[in-house]
Parts: structure tokens; C-alpha cells; sequence
């Protein structure tokens, strides 16, 4: 499995293990991880931490070489980096697991799930299905998150389809959801990956 290593590095650092004498004689291993955080963000921080608390465990046996801000590519790409064992790991949302489990969009359908206790019920309820099916495709499922919901910012007032279909949003060129949604309203958007938005 493709992210097996994060997996069991993550697996040691819970549990406080310290590696043994022959383990830390042995090269360092390096986990090779992809995001599309910033470094600068609040889940960008919480990995630099955990690689800092990871080699420290570890007595320096492992390193996390993290890629932020989507500078390894899009989700598409880092699941194909992963596919060829460029990568070790990937932090990716919906729009990246789809490539590899495509039920996955089933979370993201648009007033489906419109809480997150009702989120927190469907997921706790389909994990045990959409894991086997990762594990089946090579990959292992470490953890969910959540992200937040998906919105739409404009400078003009939208309250509907037609105003939407007054304006160009951008569509992440990945995300089959977003393609659909933006389809279905008869906007035409304006199709880029997340690396290629600027964002300063």
C-alpha cells in the first residue's frame, strides 16, 4: 500500500514507542508527504509539528519531508505521484480520494448532508465500506478531516442560478462536484486547478 509508511510511522508516534537500537543504527527513513495547506496555516502548523515530534520520537529514524501549499501539484498529480512511489502520503480532500474511491463524492453532494452531526453520522456509517475500498485500490485511509463546507465568494450579490450565471467562478478543474454544481446552474466558470489560483 502506497501510504502504509505514514500509516506506521503515525502508529509509533502515538504510542510513544522509541525505536530500537538496530532501528536507529538503520538509515533514516523519509515519508514523503503532499498538501495543498499552506505552511503558514493552521493545518499547515500542526504537520510541522508533528514532523518535529515524529523525529523526535523516533530518536531521528524517520522525517517528514512535507510538500505544502501544492507545490508537489494538484491532488490529481500527488495521487499519481503516490501511484509511482514518488510520494509516500498525501493529505487531499474529497476531490483527490475520488480519484482513487470515487463513492467518495457521495459526502460532497450539494444539501445532502447538511450538518455536521448529520456528516459526522453518514461518515461514521459508510468509513468501514469506503476503507475496504481504498485498501482494495492499494492505498491505506489513515484518518478523515474535515475541511469545512464548500462556498462561493463574489464581489456582486448572488441569491441564485441567474445571478451566478451573471458572473465567472472560478471551478476547480478537479473537482467533478464543483463541475457538475457550476454546470447544472448554466454559469460558465472559469476552470483552474488550486495551484494555479493566486492567492496572495
Amino acid at each position: 500500500m502506497r501510504s502504509i509508511f505514514l500509516l506506521l510511522a503515525l502508529g509509533l508516534l502515538i504510542s510513544g514507542d522509541s525505536f530500537t537500537a538496530q532501528a536507529r543504527a538503520e538509515a533514516t527513513h523519509q515519508l514523503r508527504i503532499a498538501t495543498l495547506a499552506p505552511r503558514q496555516s493552521t493545518l499547515g502548523e500542526v504537520y510541522h509539528n508533528l514532523k518535529i515530534e515524529m523525529k523526535k520520537r523516533t530518536n531521528g529514524a524517520v522525517n517528514m519531508k512535507m510538500y505544502y501549499g501544492g507545490v508537489a501539484g494538484d491532488e490529481i498529480t500527488v495521487v499519481r505521484k503516490m501511484r509511482v512511489g514518488q510520494l509516500d502520503g498525501a493529505l487531499i480532500t474529497s476531490t483527490g480520494l475520488s480519484a482513487l474511491v470515487r463513492q467518495v463524492l457521495v459526502m460532497e453532494a450539494p444539501g445532502l448532508i447538511r450538518s455536521y452531526p448529520e456528516l459526522d453520522a453518514v461518515r461514521e456509517d459508510l468509513a468501514p465500506q469506503f476503507e475496504a475500498m481504498f485498501d482494495k485500490a492499494g492505498y491505506k485511509l489513515v484518518a478523515w478531516g474535515d475541511a469545512g463546507k464548500t462556498r462561493i465568494f463574489s464581489t456582486h450579490k448572488i441569491f441564485g442560478p441567474t445571478d451566478l450565471q451573471k458572473v465567472r467562478p472560478w471551478v476547480w478543474r478537479d473537482s467533478a462536484t464543483m463541475r457538475a454544481f457550476i454546470k447544472a446552474s448554466g454559469a460558465n466558470g472559469v476552470l483552474l486547478n488550486l495551484p494555479e489560483v493566486y492567492s496572495g
